[in-house]
């Protein structure tokens, strides 16, 4: 019989690839090769295509630790284990389609599998497959069923045709770790929801497992992370199209790093995890062919829509106003909460300076509903008050940077968090020129606070940039060089000072954003 493990595989290594190498002459593995055919008969040997196997499950029931089985073209439906489908429970196999393959398991019980990388199985992988489940009526199925450590799904596509939503394409349970899920770079695989229905990847308390290069298209939702998923990752090249639902984060899931590009989906990114610790990559949410506009709308019909003009003055309810050099001025909403409804991306500003020859630096942050909190009794949001009760403390972490924002401020100020007990919040003010510490303004009628700035947290990361022109009103447009996704409701604030003097200067401020 022959090895695959003198001529090497024909395909580019991956993790599970290295994996599976490097432990093979550890386990004494034969690395014998398998073949499996339409014309084959699962009493032949197996081994070559003349005598080839005719099933999938009888071939995987025979092969040891390090065997590699090469499936022919056509269809194959695996109904042979019942709703159980084919059973991967041997160590590094590997098991690779030759041509156009196609993998289903007609069976119409519920809850039924195509291919099950069983808890036994470790390195394990599968490559160039199209897998669907072939009948329309089963509840609850699983075209690939990945419920084992370091496994591997390369260059595969899945058709999704039951009848309810509840079926997946692939699930990873919490025995899936350090697990790869994979397309091609150039070549995008797919998981297709027939009608619309079904989850493309489910991850249901699975931790640390990584999908690259993956087109999700016309399911109830692309990517559902449930059941404690902790620290998966998705990259840019995964692609939601027309989904119901692109990505949804389910209550508890903690740590996930998801990156993803959205086209027509009714909601892109539905977030119920109650946490900051999930981050959605930025650079990854974009929209391609969003419509981009400038905010301040102006319509061009008489109605004024200036410029925001944001100032290096700082004051307080001391009262006290200042233009000291390198010190922050007062922060301006420049997009107020609740203004822009629908999901939005900031790309950018139009600046126009308000003094000449002076280096401005300038700082833009972006409060989300999804990380904010309001007060709930304790001590009034009041001038100099370090200790503020909030409703739900669970948001803030200590280290943040917040935006306090009320009906009498609603351009509002920014404070450091320095400790967090239950929903009592303790806060210090940046130093200031004047030396006053704690809440700068005297707050009163719906007050809340956002955290606008946690380290390690990319998705609610703000822009910084400078400008400087040689006269007043002298106009430049910076983009962002990442573009920044956010969801509905989400406000912009801003603010400046001034590096060169203790002088006033100003901006006027248009946003370039898409929607």
């Amino acid at each position: 019989m022959s090895s695959w493990l003198d001529t090497g595989p024909s395909f580019t290594p991956t993790v599970a690839d290295s994996l599976l190498s490097y432990n093979l002459a550890q386990l004494g593995a034969s690395g014998n090769v398998w073949f499996v055919s339409l014309a084959g008969n699962d009493a032949n040997s197996g081994e070559s295509w003349d005598d080839a196997f005719r099933t999938i499950i009888y071939a995987v029931s025979v092969a040891l630790p390090g065997d590699k089985i090469i499936v022919g073209t056509g269809t194959y439906d695996e109904t042979a284990n019942g709703a159980a489908g084919i059973v991967i429970a041997q160590p590094f196999i590997w098991i690779e389609g030759v041509g156009n393959v196609f993998v289903q398991n007609t069976n119409t019980d519920n809850n039924g599998v195509v291919i099950h990388f069983a808890p036994t199985t470790i390195g394990s992988v599968m490559q160039n497959f199209a897998v669907r489940k072939g009948e329309a009526v089963s509840a609850n199925s699983v075209c690939v069923l990945m419920d084992a450590f370091f496994c591997g799904v390369n260059d595969t596509s899945i058709l999704l045709e039951a009848g309810a939503t509840t079926h997946a394409g692939i699930k990873l349970t919490s025995n899936a770790s350090l697990c790869q899920i994979t397309g091609k770079p150039d070549v995008l695989r797919a998981i297709v929801g027939l009608g619309g229905v079904g989850t493309g990847i489910l991850f249901d308390g699975a931790i640390n497992n990584a999908v690259d290069s993956m087109i999700l298209a016309q399911l109830t939702t692309g990517l559902l992370f449930t059941g404690a998923s902790l620290i998966n990752g998705t990259t840019q090249n995964i692609n939601i199209t027309g989904c119901n639902i692109g990505i949804q984060l389910d209550a508890g899931v903690l740590g996930n790093v998801i990156g993803a590009r959205f086209t027509n989906c009714v909601v892109d990114v539905l977030d119920n995890s109650g946490n900051g610790t999930n981050e959605r990559t930025s650079v990854s949410l974009v929209t391609p062919g969003a419509h981009e506009d400038m905010y301040p709308v102006h319509l061009g019909q008489g109605v004024a829509a200036s410029p925001v003009t944001i100032t290096n003055t700082a004051t307080d309810d001391t009262p006290d106003s200042r233009d000291d050099q390198d010190y922050w001025g007062d922060t301006i909403a420049v997009i107020a909460p609740g203004v822009i409804t629908g999901r939005w991306i900031s790309n950018g500003i139009e600046l126009f300076a308000g003094v000449a020859n002076k280096i401005m630096r300038m700082e833009f942050y972006y409060p989300q509903p999804g990380f904010s909190t309001t007060r709930n009794g304790g001590n009034l949001w009041d001038l100099g008050e370090t200790v503020l009760t909030v409703t739900n403390g669970a948001i803030i972490q200590n280290g943040d940077k917040i935006w306090i924002t009320s009906t009498s401020d609603p351009n509002g100020e920014i404070l450091l968090v320095t400790n967090v007990a239950g929903n009592v919040i303790t806060v210090a003010s940046e130093t200031r020129a004047s030396g006053n510490t704690g809440i700068r303004y005297n707050h009163a009628g719906a007050e809340t606070m956002y955290v606008i700035e946690r380290s390690g947290l990319n998705r609610i990361d703000g822009h910084q940039s400078a400008y400087s022109a040689a006269s007043t009103k002298a106009s430049a447009r910076q983009l962002w060089s990442v573009p920044k996704d956010l969801p509905p409701n989400t406000a912009m604030i801003g603010r400046i000072l001034n590096i060169d003097d203790n002088l006033a200067a100003s901006i006027q401020v248009n946003v370039v954003y898409g929607d």
